[in-house]
């Protein structure tokens, strides 16, 4: 289909350049030996020229791609240290946390009644 275009219709076109394809390849001229033979002699000097590719270097690997991702070995190495707290604290609490911890949760005392954000810390942070 053209839509009445005469822009689309090669079909006579295309004839006309093959037949100027086929006289071209039946008068296709032969290389002497001589000249192949200093084709191939350039080529030989030129490939010795070159220099090997370097190698690529790998990626990083999975353990590499989560260090960069959580911030390298500081954060790791501080991670660590808090988990290791954390570990201690748990099994081994200090007497004051123990304390307020057991009144805090079986409620015998106060503490819950006590606003962390009273109003001088608002009013403190607003300028």
């Amino acid at each position: 289909m053209n839509w009445g275009t005469a822009m689309t219709d090669d079909s006579e076109k295309m004839m006309d350049l093959e037949t100027f394809f086929e006289a071209g390849r039946k008068d296709a001229p032969e290389f002497s030996a001589a000249l192949m033979s200093r084709i191939i002699d350039d080529i030989d000097s030129v490939a010795d020229q070159r220099e090997a590719p370097e190698p690529v270097a790998k990626g990083k690997g999975l353990l590499g791609r989560i260090l960069d991702g959580i911030g390298g070995w500081p954060a790791v190495s501080g991670m660590a240290t808090a988990g290791i707290v954390g570990i201690v604290v748990g099994i081994s609490p200090p007497e004051a946390i123990s304390e307020f911890t057991s009144a805090y949760v079986n409620g015998t005392t106060d503490l819950y009644l006590v606003d962390p954000y009273d109003s001088f810390g608002f009013e403190s942070f607003e300028g």
